[in-house]
């Protein structure tokens, strides 16, 4: 069971060290006009001095859509993509790591309540909340990362 934590967590941490920002910051093959990209979820962008930028999901944002420019500069629909990929991939992280999470709680009961007087079933269940609880703060931690990212890139 350590084995397979270890992997589910490394396999986490390179989606969201690696592959999000690969992601994030593809570029277009030369010559090519930059696409933009259509949104899945809701997002709010703050502004300085305006109301909220609300995009709601299935907007399209990129160079020459009515979201091209948000206020701060014409190229915000790059940056709008971006925190768009980060915050639609570490959704479905949370959402894959709260159902092992769960079923993790859900083995660890079946195994104390079958142990029937054998005193390794408790302690391998108290391992496995154990390992379920850091699970679960991973998953809160990949649910902070945009706020994290929306911070360093100053929206």
């Amino acid at each position: 069971m350590k084995k397979a934590f270890a992997i589910l967590s490394t396999l986490a941490l390179v989606l969201a060290l690696g592959v999000v920002p690969l992601v994030g910051g593809a570029q277009v093959a030369p010559g090519e006009p930059p696409q933009g990209c259509t949104l899945r979820i809701n997002m709010t962008f703050p502004r300085a001095g305006q109301d909220d930028l609300e995009l709601a999901r299935g907007t399209q944002v990129g160079p020459g859509l009515p979201y091209a420019g948000t206020g701060t500069g014409d190229e915000d629909w790059a940056v709008i993509c971006m925190l768009h990929t980060v915050q639609y991939v570490t959704n479905w992280i949370f959402y894959i790591i709260m159902i092992v999470v769960g079923i993790m709680i859900l083995y660890a009961a079946f195994i104390y309540l079958t142990s029937q007087g054998n005193p390794e079933g408790p302690q391998k269940a108290n391992k496995l909340i154990t390992y379920a609880i850091i699970g679960l703060v991973i998953a809160l931690l990949a649910r902070a990362i945009p706020a994290a990212v929306r911070y360093i890139i100053g929206m």
